[in-house]
């Protein structure tokens, strides 16, 4: 069978996904859309079904892209995704609002299952009698962690009819002459899926025309959509609080460990000092802990370019083996650490109920600068790489500021931005401390982050006023219980994103190094084999023969004002592939063969007229310009790709290159 997993947002479904199929599921993009939908194997008595995790959903009346996809789902026969059963999961703890949308999908005549989720935590609160609610419904009940019942009820579904039939106890009853309007026009619709059908006609795949003959006529028999909603909204509840108060019973009054801790952590004092503290613990984590393993990855890879090299004979295919296929593996490989740690530790406060209060007390600030608490998630995980934080805005229902949470992620300083950081702070700081404790250039370093941050949101606050999409709607979103977070199910939803950077952004970054690496080994007069050779015998560049060098000649004027000469404008050309491809172009540009460290070597350097070459002003505005530059094409490609036109990725690089040149610009001239 096809199964559709179904449920509320923080409902343990994507933990019982996980469980039910392990490592064997697979992520795509909903056709049309740039939405995830998970799909694995279920395994049960030896056969195997297709289990689909469809994005969480409060009802059939959606908000953001992801919760119109799990509606389209289920509403369109043609889609590949389209279940044949539901397995639907529902918080125990929370049981009321969870009925809602199970309710529905009853209406829409799938044969289903109800598993009820965290009973363990439900335990302590309530008694409950499940058979209340199976019999209510038709339906068979099982707990969660109970396998041998779900397994049973899985191979029952299987006995099942799969034709759609709604249930007769209904507590809804869709207006006629609204059913009768989609029905002339789609007769295999049943009441409730043509009610369905007049409410999300407009992002439903139907033909265009039927889309607008559908809207005509009801408009004039005066369809209001909101009304209707509300109606069943309420009809529903009445049904559903009746069979609650006979299906549960607490044990003591409200107010348990849930609502003690909120007392503190959504406290607007208290809650916004553990959320930054917090911050700065994922921080930590990200750049320390990841650093380990990233150095493991860079090391070995170095060890295959060797070890590849040695067997291979000189020549242009040794080069391009080892510094351009080798080399552009690397430039992705490292930073699979960082995104998977960051992604490991958000997964597991999401899970515990925390990230939900977090996106509650930032929505009053963000709102502020046209974003919303959301956003928040997005700005966080632009901190490992723009590419997931961008990505992670699709949760947001409101289409302006879901835009400007991804024109102003890229602000944010990422992890590709600390070689450069590292390098030129190392370069220009003195390795003091301020008051004998605070270290001078961690304090710079934390100066680059803030400037960054503080950047994306005035941008933020500009673009509120600038487009002229309606304002976003008031937050709504579910305070979870707090519970132990699944260290499994936080590793396989990290493991899942890597993933996908290493498959999407991966490819991107892979075949750009590529490109302009063999761009800076050929030129009009063929192939340059060792720049750094052919630089000692010739006393010439090798690199500035080369196409690269070409254009950086070509470049240099007008990055001159700047403090940047021929070479750094190469590097900064390059680095468009990817950020810390600056560094690696300067050691190319500048082949240290002293025993002095890198940064120490660069501070001897001195152009033709004796000056030095990374003086303290070129430094700082390398610093800004880095800081604000749109210096990366994945970063452009993934917008592209959430948004769907070329148009925004083009407005966010002139935009960010026009601020970072211009700030770079005056950096440069207040300080030579």
């Amino acid at each position: 069978m096809k199964l559709a997993l179904v449920g509320n947002p923080n409902a343990g479904k994507t933990t019982l996904f996980n469980e039910l199929t392990g490592l064997r599921q697979t992520v795509g993009n909903y056709p049309g859309v740039t939405v995830e939908v998970k799909s694995g194997v279920l395994d049960i008595f030896s056969e195997e079904h297709q289990l689909m995790d469809l994005p969480g959903i409060y009802s059939l009346y959606p908000n953001s892209a992801e919760e119109k996809v799990t509606v389209r789902t289920l509403l369109d026969k043609d889609s590949k995704y389209h279940p044949e059963a539901v397995v639907y999961v529902a918080d125990l703890t929370n049981l009321a609002q969870n009925l809602l949308l199970f309710s529905q999908i009853i209406d829409l005549g799938f044969p289903t299952i109800l598993v009820l989720s965290k009973t363990d935590v439900a335990r302590r609160d309530i008694l409950w009698d499940a058979q209340v609610i199976a019999k209510e419904y038709g339906v068979t009940v099982v707990e969660k962690g109970d396998d041998s019942a779900f397994a049973k009820a899985i191979e029952d579904l299987g006995k099942r009819s799969v034709e759609t039939k709604a249930s007769e106890k209904s507590p809804y009853i869709p207006p006629a002459l609204v059913t009768e309007i989609v029905q002339r026009k789609m007769p295999e619709c049943t009441p409730y899926e043509a009610i369905l059908v007049a409410h999300h006609r407009e992002h439903l795949a139907l033909d265009e025309g039927l889309t607008q003959k559908l809207g005509e006529d009801l408009k004039n028999a005066s369809f209001d959509t909101y009304v209707l909603q509300h109606e069943e909204i309420m009809e529903r509840y009445q049904q559903i609080d009746g069979l609650c108060a006979k299906a549960i019973k607490p044990k003591e009054e409200e107010g348990g460990f849930t609502a003690k801790l909120d007392r503190w952590l959504m406290h607007p004092v208290v809650g916004s000092t553990v959320f930054l503290a917090l911050l700065f613990l994922i921080f930590q984590l990200v750049f320390t802990i990841a650093s380990y393993p990233s150095d493991w990855i860079d090391g070995g890879i170095g060890f295959v370019s060797d070890e590849v090299g040695a067997m291979m004979a000189d020549g242009w295919f040794k080069n391009l083996v080892t510094e351009g296929l080798i080399g552009g593996l690397a430039g992705i490989l490292v930073f699979i650490p960082q995104i998977f740690l960051l992604f490991l530790v958000i997964s597991l406060l999401e899970t515990s109920g925390y990230m939900a209060r977090a996106v509650y007390l930032s929505d009053s600030l963000m709102r502020k600068f046209g974003m919303n608490g959301r956003s928040l998630l997005s700005l966080i995980s632009g901190t490992a790489c723009a590419i997931p934080g961008i990505m992670s805005a699709r949760t947001i229902p409101n289409e302006k500021e879901r835009l400007i949470t991804i024109l102003t992620t890229p602000f944010i300083t990422c992890s590709a931005r600390l070689p450069i950081y590292t390098l030129l702070v190392t370069l220009v700081v003195p390795a003091e401390k301020l008051w004998n404790v605070i270290d001078m250039r961690a304090l710079v370093m934390m100066g680059l982050y803030l400037g960054g941050t503080l950047m994306a949101l005035l941008v933020g606050f500009i673009l509120k006023f600038a487009f002229s999409k309606k304002e976003g709607q008031s937050l709504v979103l579910e305070l979870p219980r707090y519970s132990l977070p699944s260290l499994k199910d936080a590793g396989v939803n990290a493991y899942n994103k890597a993933k996908a950077f290493l498959v999407d952004a991966g490819r991107v970054i892979f075949i750009s190094s590529l490109v302009i690496w063999l761009m800076a080994h050929l030129g009009p007069s063929g192939f340059i084999a060792d720049p750094a050779e052919l630089e000692v015998a010739t006393n010439a560049p090798a690199i500035e023969e080369s196409f690269v060098g070409i254009i950086g000649k070509a470049i240099e004027p007008v990055m001159s004002p700047l403090g940047y000469d021929w070479k750094m404008s190469i590097a900064i050309l390059t680095s468009f592939s990817a950020r810390e491809a600056f560094v690696s172009t300067v050691s190319i540009l500048y082949p240290n063969e002293t025993t002095l460290s890198f940064s120490e070597y660069l501070a001897t350097q001195v152009d033709m007229a004796g000056n030095p070459v990374f003086t303290l002003a070129t430094s700082v505005s390398l610093l800004v310009f880095y800081m604000f530059a749109m210096q990366c094409v994945s970063t452009l490609a993934i917008i592209k790709k959430e948004t769907g036109s070329w148009t925004w990725p083009a407005y966010s690089f002139v935009g960010m290159t026009i601020i970072a040149y211009v700030l770079a610009l005056v950096s440069y001239q207040l300080l030579s």
